[in-house]
C-alpha cells in the first residue's frame, strides 16, 4: 500500500510552486517582496521607483514612456525613466489615449487605431463622437459602422453636437439617408482621407454617401437655427423622376458650410444637386452631373436651386454637367442673394445646360447675383435664352485681381441669345469678357433686341446700355 501512495505522489519544487502560484494569481509576498508592497514579485510590474518590483535582479527595466496614459508605452523612445512609465510597449501614437493595441475598436480618424501591423488606412469605418456641452470638447467616439453598411438604404439622424467622420467604404459608397435632428443647433459631417487626399481627391475618391433614390443629406433647422459644417464628402445617387429628390437640403434656419466636397449624379423634380432655403457657403466644392428631370416644374437648378432667406455663397469650385428641364442648368437662384467667387461653369465640351433659359445660371427677379472672376463656357440653352446668363433681377460681374471673369463658348439650340439674356432688372459688367458665343452676346428683352456692349465697363436695364468707370 505504502509503495502505491509513493507512486502516485508528484513532487513539486519549489520554484515550481511559486511559478504555478503566480500563474494562477494565489501567490503571496511569502515568495518574495523586494518593494515592500505586500505582493509576490512574481506578481509585480515593474515600475519607475529604484526598485526590483519583479525580483528578477534589475531594477527599473524594460520600461516605456506613456504620454497619454492609455497604459501602452512608446518602445521607440529611451532613456532613464521617470514615474508614469510602463512596462508594456506597442503603443504607435503616444498623443492619443485612444490608440493602443487592443483598442475595443478601429475609429475612422486617418490613425492606426489599433496599432496593426497590416493597417494602411481606415477603410469601412465610421464613427460618432459627442462633443461636451460646456466645452465644446469631443467625447469618447462609439463605432457606427454597421449601421452605415447595410445592403438597403438605413436612416441616421444626428443629434446636437456630434461630430460624424466618415472613411471610404470598400464598395465606393454607404447607402444611407442622414438627417439632422431637428432640435439640433451644431453638428458637423467630415469625411476623412490619409494625407492630403480631400484637397486633392476627385468625385470618386471622397467617403461618399449615397441615398438610393432618398435625399442622402437632410438638414433640419431648429429654431435657435442649426449651424451645420460638412468637409470632405461625396453626395450622390439622391432623388428620383417624381420626386423632391437631390442631393443635398439646407433647411431654412440652418447656416451651412460644405467645403472639399463633391455633390454628383442626383436628380430630381424641384432640385437636381443641392436645395438651399437657409444660408449656405460652398467652398471647393464639384458640382457634377445633377439634373431637374421633370419637365412640369418651373424652377430649375440642375446644380443649385437657391431661394434661402438668408444667402448663397460659392467659392472656388466646378459646375459642370448639370441639367434642367426649366431653367438654370447650373444654378436658379429665386430668392435672396448669391455670389459667386472664382467659379467655373462648364467646360468646352459637356458643360450646363438648361431647356428654356440660363444654362449656366438664371436669376429671378428681385434676386442679387454677383459673379468675381467667374469662368462660364460651354453652356447651353436648348432655347433662345442666355446659353450663359437668364436674369430678370440685379446681375453684376466682376473681372478679378488676375483678369478672371468672362462667358465665351456658350451656345442655343436655336438661333438666339448664347450670352446674357436680360429679362428685366439690371445688368452690370465690370471688365468680363463676353465675347464668342452663339447667337447675340448680349440681349435686352424689353427693347427686343441685341446689343452691343458700349465699352469695358457697362451697365443695362431695360432703356439700353450706357458705359460706366471700371
Amino acid at each position: 500500500m505504502l509503495l502505491f501512495l509513493l507512486e502516485s505522489c508528484v513532487f513539486v519544487l519549489p520554484a515550481q510552486r511559486e511559478a504555478h502560484l503566480c500563474e494562477v494569481g494565489l501567490a503571496d509576498a511569502s515568495f518574495g517582496d523586494a518593494d515592500g508592497d505586500g505582493a509576490a514579485d512574481c506578481r509585480d510590474p515593474e515600475e519607475c521607483d529604484g526598485l526590483d518590483n519583479d525580483g528578477d535582479g534589475q531594477v527599473d527595466e524594460a520600461l516605456y514612456p506613456d504620454e497619454d496614459g492609455d497604459g501602452y508605452g512608446d518602445e521607440t523612445r529611451a532613456g532613464p525613466c521617470y514615474v508614469g512609465w510602463v512596462p508594456t510597449p506597442g503603443d504607435c501614437d503616444d498623443a492619443d489615449a485612444g490608440v493602443h493595441p487592443g483598442a475595443p475598436f478601429e475609429r475612422c480618424d486617418g490613425k492606426n487605431t489599433r496599432c496593426a501591423a497590416d493597417w494602411t488606412e481606415d477603410l469601412d469605418v465610421v464613427t460618432l463622437f459627442p462633443r461636451d456641452p460646456d466645452t465644446w470638447e469631443l467625447g469618447e467616439p462609439s463605432d457606427v459602422t454597421d449601421q452605415f453598411m447595410s445592403a438597403t438604404p438605413q436612416a441616421f439622424t444626428l443629434y446636437d453636437g456630434e461630430l460624424l467622420q466618415v472613411c471610404p467604404a470598400r464598395d465606393g459608397a454607404y447607402e444611407v439617408t442622414l438627417v439632422t435632428a431637428a432640435d439640433a443647433t451644431s453638428v458637423g459631417i467630415h469625411g476623412v482621407l490619409p494625407g492630403d487626399g480631400c484637397d486633392t481627391g476627385g468625385p470618386d475618391t471622397f467617403p461618399t454617401l449615397s441615398g438610393g433614390g432618398e435625399t442622402p443629406v437632410t438638414l433640419q433647422g431648429s429654431a435657435r437655427g442649426t449651424r451645420v459644417d460638412i468637409d470632405c464628402l461625396g453626395i450622390t445617387g439622391g432623388g428620383v423622376l417624381g420626386a423632391i429628390g437631390g442631393g443635398l437640403i439646407v433647411g431654412p434656419t440652418v447656416n451651412a458650410t460644405v467645403s472639399r466636397s463633391a455633390i454628383w449624379g442626383n436628380s430630381g423634380a424641384w432640385f437636381g444637386g443641392v436645395w438651399n432655403l437657409g444660408s449656405l457657403t460652398l467652398d471647393a466644392v464639384v458640382i457634377l452631373g445633377n439634373s431637374v428631370l421633370d419637365p412640369a416644374d418651373d424652377d430649375g437648378g440642375g446644380g443649385i436651386r437657391s431661394e434661402g432667406t438668408g444667402s448663397l455663397e460659392v467659392v472656388g469650385g466646378r459646375l459642370v454637367g448639370n441639367e434642367s428641364a426649366y431653367d438654370g442648368g447650373g444654378a436658379t437662384i429665386l430668392l435672396g442673394e448669391a455670389r459667386f467667387y472664382g467659379t467655373t461653369f462648364g467646360k468646352r465640351e459637356g458643360g450646363n445646360v438648361a431647356v428654356y433659359r440660363g444654362g449656366a445660371l438664371a436669376a429671378r427677379a428681385g434676386t442679387t447675383v454677383e459673379l468675381y472672376g467667374v469662368r462660364m463656357l460651354g453652356n447651353r440653352v436648348e432655347y433662345t435664352m442666355g446659353g450663359a446668363i437668364f436674369t430678370a433681377g440685379a446681375l453684376s460681374c466682376f473681372k478679378d485681381d488676375e483678369g478672371a471673369g468672362s462667358m465665351v463658348l456658350n451656345t442655343t439650340g436655336e438661333p438666339g441669345t448664347g450670352g446674357v439674356f436680360l429679362a428685366g432688372g439690371q445688368f452690370t459688367s465690370y471688365g468680363c469678357d463676353i465675347a464668342g458665343n452663339s447667337g447675340a452676346d448680349l440681349y435686352i428683352d424689353p427693347i427686343g433686341s441685341a446689343v452691343t456692349p458700349p465699352g469695358p465697363c457697362f451697365a443695362c436695364d431695360a432703356a439700353g446700355c450706357a458705359e460706366i468707370a471700371c
